[in-house]
């Protein structure tokens, strides 16, 4: 059973662990200590619906806050997004080219930035080609075409 999120949030199961997250804080802000309009956060979504047994994956929050935390928890996603993409394209460098020809098909917009997606974009031409593929290549290719520069 998938949970729609916006349904929980307006459960009651949800704000029965929303109390419990503001007694467990003494009612206070975790970041600035402020008791006004406070707000239960999810630090991790990874115990949607399961927040009772996981208190300590909510964090509150007062509202001054809230959009602070969330962009600074969106903004380690992308981090973490980043360094996925970049050991993905780091271990296909290490691959043949048929392996790198079988993923051709995968979409480019599936790396963030536009870096990732010319030098994924270039592994399978080059695969494609049959021609060799190492770091050196890559390199030159994102110097030739000024794709660094850029980012």
């Amino acid at each position: 059973m998938s949970l729609n999120y916006y349904e929980y949030i307006d459960s009651q199961d949800w704000q029965e662990v929303r109390k419990l997250a503001l007694q467990r804080s003494g009612r206070k802000c975790q970041i600035c200590g402020a008791v006004n309009d406070l707000d239960v956060h999810h630090n991790s979504y990874d115990n949607l619906g399961n927040e009772r047994e996981h208190l300590e994956d909510l964090v509150v929050l007062c509202s001054d806050h809230h959009q602070l935390y969330h962009d600074s928890l969106a903004e380690v996603q992308r981090l973490t997004d980043q360094r996925l993409e970049e050991r993905l394209l780091g271990a296909l460098l290490q691959q043949n080219p048929a392996f790198i020809k079988s993923l051709s098909d995968f979409p480019p917009d599936i790396f963030t930035s536009s870096l990732r997606r010319e030098v994924f974009n270039y592994l399978c031409y080059r695969a494609s080609e049959e021609k060799a593929i190492d770091s050196i290549i890559i390199a030159g290719y994102l110097a030739q075409c000024k794709v660094l520069e850029a980012e």
